[in-house]
């Protein structure tokens, strides 16, 4: 018989998974962060992250206002942007 396991996640553990995905990961050093989910699911959700390695203010900062100002610099958005690394086609 196979086991299946069943995993609903509210808001705070998405980011808390995401926020520790990239400070595990890319970010090591980078002891402060926050972060946001904005969007709808399936239309354009998406993540603002901000990490830090001093005790800048950032959890004072307009995530918001970020998300306005910056584009998307995930793996993905670079394959969007750069075709020619994608080893799918």
């Amino acid at each position: 018989m196979k086991k299946i396991c069943y995993k609903k996640l509210d808001e705070d553990d998405i980011l808390e998974i995401l926020i520790e995905h990239f400070q595990d990961d890319e970010l090591r050093g980078f002891s402060k962060a926050c972060g946001c989910l904005l969007g709808k699911p399936g239309e354009d959700m998406r993540f603002i992250g901000v990490f830090s390695k001093s005790d800048d203010q950032i959890f004072d900062l307009d995530l918001e206002e970020i998300d306005k100002k910056i584009d998307y610099n995930g793996s993905h958005a670079f394959l969007k942007n750069h075709p020619e690394f994608n080893l799918d086609k």
